[in-house]
């Protein structure tokens, strides 16, 4: 009888090496799919730095500590909004105390995200923009990434440095 376990790991090993060494689909978030080598370039290690670090961002923020905190203040707060409309300055007496104790703990949820995963997304962001696209199909998952990070008028400058970089490499 045949040995399938090693078999199967044999084919497990093709696989690997051949995602390893063969160009790749990529796919980008808002559903465009760009081919990109599958090799550890200092482009695609960033590219991933980056996507983990949104991943985990937007897993806290939808999920994650700051959901629950965000949802326990509704909860809270609920019972206020519902006596003094949706502003917390109208609040009166122990009503305005207990609103500001829940805005404070709101608001330190919000910090403890912040530093623990939105500053680590911006920095992955920044490390990716400077890194220059080895290719024009790296240049528009570029582009794609910081559509959803800045305003498109900041995306001209980095557009411009790596279309300069393959006008310069062609001619």
């Amino acid at each position: 009888m045949a040995d399938t376990t090693s078999s199967i790991t044999a084919s497990r090993r093709a696989i690997l090496g051949a995602a390893l060494t063969a160009p790749a689909l990529v796919a980008i978030s808002g559903g465009v799919a760009v081919a990109m080598l599958a090799t550890r370039s200092d482009f695609d290690a960033a590219l991933s730095a980056y996507y983990r670090a949104r991943d985990a961002d937007l897993h806290d923020l939808n999920h994650g500590a700051l959901k629950s905190a965000s949802d326990l203040y509704d909860r809270q707060t609920a019972p206020l909004t519902a006596k003094y409309g949706a502003t917390r300055n109208l609040a009166r007496g122990d009503d305005a105390g207990r609103w500001d104790d829940y805005f404070d703990e709101m608001r330190a949820a919000e910090q403890r995200h912040t530093e623990t995963f939105s500053k680590p997304r911006w920095a992955a962001f920044e490390v990716l923009i400077a890194v220059p696209a080895p290719t024009i199909g790296a240049l528009l998952a570029k582009i794609n990434v910081a559509g959803d990070e800045i305003d498109g008028d900041d995306i001209v400058d980095f557009v411009r440095a790596d279309l300069t970089r393959f006008a310069a490499q062609e001619g």
